[in-house]
């Protein structure tokens, strides 16, 4: 994921924010499809992690190097000649801040009719700040330069512009910022050493008991490999004398065993999420059936890459992972506890850090030809 800078900050509540963000680069190894996700009512907390590897886990680590953190202002001065992209944040702020309907003041939980009705207003909200995006873009001759219309957590756009073009957004009083698009390169932290989450038995892990239970957590990366056995929201159940090495190297073991791993029981460990609407984009590679109650949903965000690079041809356009980076931090974060094994032999047990996490996959980073490591364009990113 994308580094954001050195500030971390956890809460470990229902209802909490978790975000963490550095500056340490580490490359996985190469592995070889929208969510509609409008969070009107979270269940838990939704946790948005960009650029976050929080422990070892199933995934090896090719290497370890020291980067510089994220910056998302580019190139102060406007490209000269042609057009480039640029992100315009407007001064009126986005649809996630918007309340029509006064809140409760007694503390108590508003009613389903109430939340319905919030949710309704926003929507409708953010329909005007689309429209108010292409009226401002059509001031400049621009009609059809939009990349994206950010509605929800900024208010803004982004667009192919001239420089003539930035030059009179920037006089206009609607516009409170404009940056050049500028790409990202996957990256992952130390943030877990940092809040002590690498240790099971001690440390602020084992102090707030941070298993994950009732928390979405957002992963902004390369996409995720479909049917992964550490982000399946069923359980093996297969008996443990038949997962050992005595299973497949005894004539008795195998002879006992064969009918497990032909057809291995599984029991489902996860119920649907609860307050979390959003829906699964399929497309090649990535099949609908690929969410469930582990992986609720998944998104994939191309069109900022598009408007500046060229796609690699292996790539796929969908939440399925090509790179690998992406499968790597989601069961990192959140796999489930599963066995590992390397050349067929069994190496022991192992598991994300928030174990019982919800997954939300936004795949907004993607191969160039000729390259191993995803470009995630800002523009892709902030959508």
């Amino acid at each position: 994921m994308a580094a954001a800078g050195p500030f971390c900050a956890l809460e470990a509540q229902p209802g909490a924010l978790l975000d963490l963000r550095g500056c340490a680069n580490v490359s996985a190894p190469r592995c070889h499809g929208p969510i509609k996700n409008r969070m009107r009512t979270p269940f838990g907390a939704f946790a948005w992690l960009a650029a976050t590897v929080l422990t070892p886990a199933a995934a090896q680590v090719a290497h370890v190097e020291v980067t510089e953190p994220l910056r998302l202002v580019g190139p102060l001065r406007p490209v000269k000649g042609g057009t480039a992209v640029y992100i315009v944040k407007l001064r009126q702020p986005g649809a996630a801040s918007y309340k029509s309907v006064p809140m409760t003041l007694t503390g108590e939980k508003p009613s389903e009719q109430a939340q319905s009705a919030r949710a309704a207003a926003a929507e409708a909200y953010a329909t005007q700040l689309e429209q108010s995006h292409d009226r401002l873009l059509g001031s400049l001759g621009a009609a059809n330069a939009k990349v994206y219309s950010y509605r929800y957590s900024v208010n803004g756009f982004a667009a192919r512009l001239t420089a003539a073009q930035v030059s009179r957004l920037a006089q206009s009083a609607e516009v409170e910022r404009i940056w050049r698009d500028t790409d990202q390169h996957l990256r992952t932290n130390n943030s877990s050493v940092f809040l002590g989450l690498q240790d099971p038995a001690g440390g602020l892990r084992a102090d707030r008991d941070l298993r994950g239970e009732n928390i979405v957590v957002g992963v902004i990366d390369s996409g995720v490999t479909p049917n992964h056995p550490a982000l399946l929201d069923t359980e093996d159940r297969t008996p443990r004398a038949c997962r050992s090495q005595w299973a497949r190297t005894s004539l008795l073991g195998i002879w006992l065993c064969t009918s497990y791993r032909r057809n291995p029981p599984t029991a489902r460990v996860y119920g649907p999420p609860i307050g979390f609407t959003g829906a699964c984009e399929a497309g090649p590679g990535f099949e609908p059936s690929h969410c469930n109650h582990k992986i609720v949903g998944a998104r994939f965000y191309l069109d900022g890459f598009l408007a500046q690079h060229e796609l690699d041809p292996g790539e796929f356009r969908s939440p399925k992972d090509v790179d690998g980076h992406g499968t790597h931090i989601t069961t990192i974060i959140a796999g489930n506890s599963v066995d590992a094994t390397l050349l067929g032999t069994r190496l022991g047990r192992v598991s994300g850090i928030a174990p019982r996490a919800r997954i939300a996959v936004y795949k907004a980073c993607w191969l160039e030809p000729g390259k191993t490591r995803g470009t995630c364009t800002t523009s892709d990113l902030v959508r």
